[in-house]
């Protein structure tokens, strides 16, 4: 059974809530298919979607969602906010999953699930580790 598998199992039988996007289940979007794609029309579950300057709207205009994804949101925390990248990193990872009570992610720890992103020193996204395995990452979006 492949990595990915195995993890959706793993999740499917685990107790903890579910994410409440794909940024804070360790991707970098925000769930749905306008992540990392022009503006346009998209589908978010049962609904028609239109992405424009970054957020995603039905069409009477009210909001539906984000693209703001995982690595943007930390950047804009440590270049425009000012936070350090160890409280910047906390934020979107411990923090997220103790809100969460989700007490075997966001943390490097015996038992925790080694999930992990490598960013280089432009905080741009560099590698993806999921349960301690490295995943093709280049055609995420």
């Amino acid at each position: 059974m492949s990595s990915a598998r195995r993890h959706a199992a793993r999740k499917s039988s685990s107790s903890a809530p579910a994410p409440l996007s794909r940024t804070t289940s360790s991707g970098p979007g925000a769930g749905n298919a306008a992540t990392g794609r022009p503006d346009g029309e998209y589908r978010l579950g049962s609904h028609q979607v239109y992405k424009c300057l970054g957020g995603v709207r039905l069409a009477d205009g009210t909001l539906a969602g984000s693209t703001l994804t995982l690595d943007q949101a930390l950047r804009n925390l440590v270049n425009t906010l000012g936070l350090s990248i160890l409280d910047a990193s906390k934020r979107v990872s411990t923090h997220a999953a103790d809100y969460l009570g989700v007490v075997d992610r966001g943390r490097l720890a015996m038992g925790a699930w080694a999930d992990v992103v490598v960013l280089d020193r432009d905080l741009q996204l560099q590698s993806i580790y999921i349960e301690g395995n490295s995943i093709d990452h280049t055609d995420a979006f």
